[in-house]
């Protein structure tokens, strides 16, 4: 039951963010992770890190803005709710989730409190 059922219409929403969450921030959050294997120099690492975080707030910025509440379908739990939770452990973090999505944040926040998650 994490996604909506074939023939709901919610269901091509799910799919679509789906995709873009692991094709657009997800590779984002991989080169953070990676800067000082991918550059060399100290200050290339800076400025590479400086443009990702910037690249990384427009996409994570287009999830926040489509974000419902409760859940980011609204009423409905799906694993994108669970990516919620889990992107907002990764590099920036969750101070950074709070600051710069708020909704996104809610909802790993009400993530975390399920008792199968928690």
């Amino acid at each position: 039951n994490l996604a909506p059922r074939v023939g709901d219409p919610l269901r091509p929403v799910f799919l679509r963010w789906l995709i873009y969450w692991v094709t657009s921030p997800y590779p984002v959050f991989t080169y953070l992770d990676r800067s000082k294997k991918l550059v060399s120099e100290v200050p290339a690492q800076a400025e590479l890190e400086h443009r990702l975080m910037d690249r990384l707030k427009v996409l994570i910025g287009n999830l926040e803005r489509t974000a419902g509440s409760p859940w980011f379908l609204g009423d409905q739990f799906t694993a994108l709710d669970v990516y919620c939770a889990v992107f907002s452990e990764w590099t920036p973090g969750r101070e950074w989730y709070g600051e710069h999505a708020p909704r996104l944040s809610a909802i790993a926040g009400r993530v975390w409190k399920l008792p199968a998650l928690s």
